[in-house]
């Protein structure tokens, strides 16, 4: 992949298990980091990002739990 991975099922080990030694290279690991900086999507792909979605996602788990 240009970016990196998704892993679509929890139980999926042999993707994640793909994308990680994906990564072990360091070669890959710049190229994927070229290829973001190039289409400008280092805000999108960011920790900061990350961590906003989820807190995104357990705030809807939480309202949603509420009206239950």
């Amino acid at each position: 992949m240009r970016y990196g991975f998704i892993v679509d099922a929890p139980n999926d080990w042999r993707s994640l298990a793909e994308g990680l030694l994906h990564f072990c290279d360091h070669e890959k690991i710049e190229l994927a980091r070229e290829a973001i900086m190039e289409d400008n999507l280092a805000d999108e792909v960011s920790i900061a990002k990350h961590a906003e979605k989820l807190i995104g996602l357990y705030k809807a788990i939480i309202s949603q739990r509420k009206k239950s």
